[in-house]
């Protein structure tokens, strides 16, 4: 009789700790869930720092071009 609440015992305290370990893993396959649907909702965001970003770039580009030119650029209603 001993030794059957002996292997009872480590086999509660066996399935204890996996219960604990499942859990565990849950939580952080959850977590981990989580942050891939927040990277994807913000890869796919256009958001006003994006337009910014561009914006400010398609300015630089034209003020480059602009700088790069021997002539003033004629007005448009002398073209």
């Amino acid at each position: 009789m001993r030794l059957g609440r002996i292997v009872l015992f480590v086999l509660a305290l066996l399935g204890s700790v996996s219960l604990i370990l499942a859990a565990e893993r849950l939580v952080q396959a959850h977590v981990k869930l989580q942050q891939d649907t927040q990277l994807a909702g913000l890869a796919s965001a256009r958001s006003d720092w994006f337009q910014g970003t561009v914006a400010l770039s398609f300015e630089r580009s034209v003020t480059q071009v602009a700088f790069a030119l021997d002539t003033a650029i004629p007005p448009l209603s002398a073209i």
